[in-house]
C-alpha cells in the first residue's frame, strides 16, 4: 500500500512564503489582483517568482535593437533574396522570433514579401528591453506600426451594431464622437444620439443580426493627423418587438461616417432606417 506523502507542514510553509512574497511585491508597487484564490500553491509560487524576476530585471533593464536581442541572425536583404526562398526565410525568421519569446501578429492578410521586408527592414531596428524571463512573451501587432484603417473601420462597424443588438448589455457610447451630425438638426451632443439608439433598443425584447455586409469603405485624408471615412453596409437583422408575437425581419442599407483624430476612429453620423 502506497504512503501518503502529503505533508501539511510543507503546505503551510509554502503558503506562508507565498504570502510574504505577495507582501514584498505589493510594497514595491506590483499589481497581481487577478490571481484566483483556488490557485495551487506550487503554481502560485512559480507565478510570484516570475513577477519578482520581472521586477528585479526591469529595474536594471537595458535596451537594444531586436536584431541584437535575437543574436544577430543571418538573413538576406529582400532585394537579393530569390523569390522562391521568401516564404521559407520568412517562416525561419518567424520561428526565431517565437524561440526568443517575441510574438509578431498580423491581423490582416499580407503578401509574404511584405511581412519579410517589415521584419528585416523595420522590426529588427526596434529597441526592446533585454529582459529574459521564462514564459515571458513580447507581443507586437504589425498594424500598430502600419495601421490598416479599412480593417479597423469594418471591425468598428460590426462591433457597433453588435453592441446595439446585444440587449443583454447596456449600450456604451464610446464608439460615438462627442459631437454628432443628425439629419435636420446639425451638430448634437452624443448623449442625444445615445438616447435615440436606446429608444430603438427599447422597442424590442429580442434582436439578432443575421448578416452584416460591408459594401464599401471610403477614407479621406484631411491632414496627417485627421481623416474622415464613410462605411457603406447592408444589415440583415430580426427581432421581436415589445407587445408583439410575430418576428420582424429587416434588410436595409445605410452608412456610418467616421472621424479619425487622436489616433482612433469615432462615429460622427449614422444614416440607417430606425436611427
Amino acid at each position: 500500500m502506497s504512503k501518503n506523502t502529503h505533508n501539511p507542514n510543507d503546505e503551510a510553509q509554502l503558503r506562508l512564503e507565498n504570502e510574504m512574497k505577495k507582501l514584498n511585491l505589493e510594497m514595491e508597487g506590483a499589481v497581481f489582483g487577478f490571481m484566483g484564490g483556488d490557485m495551487p500553491l506550487d503554481l502560485e509560487k512559480q507565478f510570484l517568482d516570475n513577477i519578482m524576476a520581472f521586477e528585479t530585471q526591469s529595474k536594471n533593464a537595458t535596451y537594444m535593437p531586436l536584431y541584437k536581442f535575437l543574436g544577430e541572425p543571418f538573413y538576406l536583404p529582400f532585394d537579393v533574396l530569390p523569390d522562391e526562398h521568401v516564404e521559407r526565410e520568412f517562416e525561419r525568421l518567424n520561428d526565431l522570433l517565437q524561440t526568443h519569446g517575441v510574438d509578431l501578429d498580423f491581423l490582416c492578410d499580407y503578401p509574404t514579401e511584405t511581412k519579410y521586408r517589415f521584419i528585416t527592414e523595420e522590426f529588427f531596428d526596434l529597441e526592446i528591453s533585454d529582459m529574459r524571463i521564462p514564459g515571458m512573451i513580447n507581443s507586437f501587432i504589425y498594424e500598430e506600426f502600419h495601421p490598416n484603417h479599412e480593417h479597423d473601420l469594418s471591425n468598428d462597424t460590426e462591433t457597433f451594431f453588435r453592441a446595439i443588438m446585444n440587449l443583454g448589455s447596456d449600450f456604451v457610447p464610446y464608439f460615438l464622437s462627442n459631437q454628432m451630425e443628425m439629419l435636420n438638426k446639425g451638430l448634437v451632443p452624443k448623449s442625444m444620439y445615445e438616447g435615440r439608439i436606446n429608444f430603438f433598443r427599447e422597442r424590442f425584447h429580442v434582436l439578432r443580426i443575421n448578416l452584416l455586409e460591408i459594401k464599401k469603405v471610403t477614407i479621406n485624408d484631411i491632414s496627417e493627423e485627421t481623416k474622415t471615412a464613410r462605411v457603406d453596409f447592408e444589415l440583415d437583422y430580426e427581432g421581436i418587438a415589445i407587445g408583439k408575437h410575430r418576428k420582424l425581419e429587416s434588410i436595409d442599407k445605410g452608412y456610418l461616417n467616421f472621424l479619425f483624430a487622436d489616433d482612433y476612429w469615432t462615429i460622427n453620423s449614422i444614416v440607417f432606417k430606425g436611427f
